[in-house]
């Protein structure tokens, strides 16, 4: 698990409407919240080679509507240790909050590769089976 902080769409994820940001005692920690369910948020990273990165963006691609059976056809998407593409993920951990958004390293440096995408219940849960 990562550091929100460290993620390029941490300042997003943290300014959402739906999410707040908690301190603890002193400020000495801080959690995001998914306020509608009280869900704390976490970061997770994951990094694909270029095919397995492009069935990633295939299926983020797909509607919802006919993702699951995508998701049944593509199967398991193998992770890497150090990767062409990067996936940064904030999820509630009851997976009804979720934000993404794919990176490709090209010209020495991460640039996304899709725009940040934000889902909320359902949808969020359905999108996690990706992850």
């Amino acid at each position: 698990m990562a550091n929100i902080k460290s993620f390029e769409i941490g300042t997003a994820v943290s300014n959402y409407d739906k999410v707040e940001l908690r301190k603890s005692l002193f400020g000495l920690s801080a959690s995001l919240v998914y306020k509608p369910t009280q869900s704390k948020i976490k970061a997770y990273q994951y990094e694909y080679t270029p095919a397995e990165g492009d069935k990633v963006e295939k299926l983020l691609n797909t509607p919802l509507a006919s993702l699951p059976e995508k998701l049944k056809s593509v199967g398991n998407i193998g992770q890497v240790a150090i990767g062409h593409v990067r996936a940064e993920v904030c999820m509630s951990a009851d997976r009804q909050f979720l934000a993404l958004c794919l990176y490709r390293f090209y010209d020495s440096d991460f640039h996304p590769s899709t725009d940040l995408r934000i889902y909320e219940g359902k949808e969020a849960e359905l999108v996690s089976k990706i992850f």
